[in-house]
């Protein structure tokens, strides 16, 4: 017989029993993990890692299996199969020739989300927070009431929303909410015109802007109607014309700068009078407004200046105007010739004036006032 079970065979000889031992060759076999390094049972004993080799007797038979899930520090492990398709915990018979049994393993990571003040929204939703590797999920921010979406921190940045991440690795993403604040672009004088983000306003304006968010502000030069101009000078925050701001993170003013200005109109009457002189004189009629202007009616020849109308009065020559609004002054002149007859009584009767016989009377001449004359009869 074979007592220890080793594949002893007996021979009887003459008078004696010999037994002649059969030594089976043993085959190597490796139970490993894909991705390799995960642990494995091998007949009820467990290993932290794999791969592992053993020796074993062809037609033997022994237990393979795995742990599942298995991983750390947001990585999970998922058993997906036997490379001889067997079962997660099944029995298998040593082969005659080297072999590999292979578990397979789907790779997941976990996706972390925090927010304060507002949530996040991924899809696809994960019961675990867990997500296959290489899957895409989209992470949508939603703001509590009061409150608007400022950015991305941790495994992805920026601020735009919704936005995607790729799970190729554990990823920890964190989304900041601020309270909007109120910010406010005018002008002085009031009510002129501005342009924010490219959007045409008249001033002031408030709006709601989240701290640390970019816009532009503009202001329109020169601008204003009916005699009154308004030239930009400056931002109250020193800036361009047009320029980029960050919103702060306190309400906040911002004023455009204008000088004001007032046309001053000038009219003779009649035109061929005479003119009117402005001092200090200007390319298009205005003036800063406050200044003061001196105004110089000169007559033409024949006319002299009788007075002045609309925004001055008087006689006064020359005169000022204060240009606190548009003005419109008017300079009247007449004519310094005056009308005299010459004539007889009874009418109708020759008469000499300045040497000059009229058969007949009366006579009218337009002479300036002040000049001489000589008058005679026939």
């Amino acid at each position: 017989s074979d007592p220890n079970g080793q594949g002893i065979t007996p021979v009887t000889t003459t008078g004696n029993t010999v037994f002649i031992t059969q030594v089976q060759q043993q085959v190597p076999i490796t139970i490993t993990t894909n991705p390799p390094g995960l642990g494995v049972i091998v007949d009820g004993v467990s290993y932290a890692s794999s791969p592992q080799s053993f020796q074993w007797t062809p037609g033997s038979s022994h237990s393979i299996n795995v742990t599942t899930p298995q991983g750390s520090n947001g990585t999970r492990y998922t058993f997906a199969s036997w490379s001889d398709s067997g079962a997660q915990n099944h029995t298998i018979t040593a082969p005659t020739s080297a072999a590999t049994y292979t578990a397979s393993f789907q790779t997941s990571y976990l996706l972390t989300t925090s927010a304060s003040n507002g949530t996040i929204q991924p899809s696809p939703s994960s019961p675990d927070g867990y997500y296959s590797s290489g899957s895409s999920v989209q992470l949508t921010a939603i703001p509590n009431s009061g409150f608007q979406f400022a950015g991305w921190s941790g495994s992805i940045t920026g601020s735009t929303n919704p936005t995607s991440i790729s799970m190729t690795a554990p990823r920890s993403v964190t989304a900041s909410f601020t309270s909007p604040q109120s910010v406010t672009i005018t002008t002085t004088p009031s009510g002129l015109g501005i342009t924010v983000d490219g959007v045409p306003y008249t001033s002031p304006q408030s709006f709601q802007w989240t701290a640390g968010s970019s816009h532009t502000i503009s202001a329109t030069t020169p601008q204003g109607s009916n005699g009154t101009r308004h030239t930009f000078t400056s931002w109250s925050d020193s800036g361009a014309q047009t320029h980029t701001i960050t919103a702060p993170a306190s309400a906040a003013t911002f004023t455009a700068s204008f000088q004001t200005s007032y046309l001053l109109t000038t009219t003779a009457s009649p035109a061929g009078g005479g003119s009117i002189q402005a001092s200090p004189s200007s390319a298009d009629g205005y003036y800063p407004s406050g200044s003061s202007v001196q105004l110089t009616a000169t007559p033409n020849s024949g006319s002299q200046f009788a007075g002045w109308g609309g925004s001055a009065s008087g006689s006064t020559n020359p005169t000022s105007v204060s240009m606190t609004a548009p003005r419109a002054v008017t300079a009247s002149f007449t004519s310094t010739a005056q009308t005299v007859t010459v004539s007889t009584s009874p009418a109708g009767l020759g008469v000499i004036v300045d040497g000059t016989s009229y058969a007949s009377s009366p006579q009218s001449f337009h002479w300036t006032a002040g000049s001489s004359h000589t008058i005679s009869v026939l």
